[in-house]
């Protein structure tokens, strides 16, 4: 697997299940078509990891595979939800175990990873596999600001004096480099705390790279790691080179994720109305700015 993909078209990638154990699976979507025969204990990213994808010219299509996640429905309509960067052993890898249980024709996806028994679904229904949209930035260079918008608490343009005073601060290492910053999921500070397995972050730099994490990846209290940092400092050259923040998730195999110049950050449903992704596009600046609300030190580290 190359480390530069093209990424999907805007849509979606549809994997239908049929109701009688070990049965195929219809998969539908770039590069994959067809039926595949499902066994007990397969992986998400067996059955997903051979898409294609594409963009459209005049966008950031380096990695673009990252803007893409999968949601799984139950019989219910309940979700939960997985970023490809997270399964994707080349990139993230740092969550390759989920896998789907077949018993008496019936499916559940599972999660095996200490603490995140809460992202299983039972009465498995249906996958599919999501692009969030394509970005042209705005204009590249070093970000002075991130714009936070969506389902948190507190929106708004954050700088680097707001980082550094409204929140607790914290520390993570990688490969002998230590970074300074807050952590990532206190600074989204999502509101819907009762649907963390039904949304997504959305993370945009100034040069319009997109990497797309579900949220509760990041949640603790559901096996996220809590080191994953949005850092503005590290013991190194890699500031003020890239901008106010930059991710940096220390579980990774690869810092294709590590999102630099970061200039936007969105909390939206995973499965949004089309107007939704207009508003987690632009990330709501200007009305995230004027409704700022800070989180001020007594946020948790």
């Amino acid at each position: 697997m190359k480390a530069l993909r093209p990424a999907m078209m805007a849509g979606a990638l549809t994997v239908m299940m049929t109701a009688s154990g070990n049965a195929n699976l219809l998969i539908i979507g770039n590069g994959i078509g067809g039926k595949v025969p499902v066994t007990d204990g397969e992986t998400l990213w067996s059955l997903v990891g051979g898409v294609q994808t594409s963009t459209t010219a005049g966008y950031n299509a380096k990695n673009a595979i990252l803007r893409n996640y999968i949601v799984a429905t139950s019989t219910t309509g309940a979700h939960t939800t997985f970023s490809l960067g997270e399964i994707d052993p080349f990139f993230g890898g740092t969550n390759g175990a989920p896998y789907i249980a077949v018993s008496g024709g019936v499916y559940t996806l599972i999660d095996p990873n200490p603490g995140a028994s809460g992202r299983d679904i039972g009465n498995l229904k249906s996958l599919q596999v999501i692009a969030a949209p394509a970005s042209k930035g705005t204009g590249g260079g070093q970000s002075a600001k991130v714009n936070l918008s969506g389902n948190v608490i507190n929106p708004g343009a954050y700088t680097l004096s707001d980082l550094k005073n409204d929140f607790a601060p914290a520390q993570t290492t990688w490969s002998g480099v230590t970074y300074a910053g807050v952590s990532f999921f206190n600074f989204v500070n999502a509101s819907r705390t009762s649907d963390i397995t039904g949304q997504i972050v959305v993370t945009t730099a100034t040069d319009g790279y997109v990497v797309t994490l579900s949220l509760a990846e990041l949640d603790p209290s559901l096996g996220g790691n809590p080191n994953d940092l949005l850092a503005y400092a590290a013991t190194n050259t890699d500031f003020p080179a890239n901008g106010v923040a930059r991710l940096v998730f220390p579980n990774d195999n690869r810092r294709g994720r590590w999102n630099s110049n970061l200039d936007f950050v969105s909390v939206g449903a995973a499965v949004p109305e089309p107007s939704t992704w207009a508003m987690m596009l632009l990330g709501l600046g200007v009305l995230g700015f004027a409704g700022r609300r800070r989180a001020k030190a007594s946020v948790a580290a």
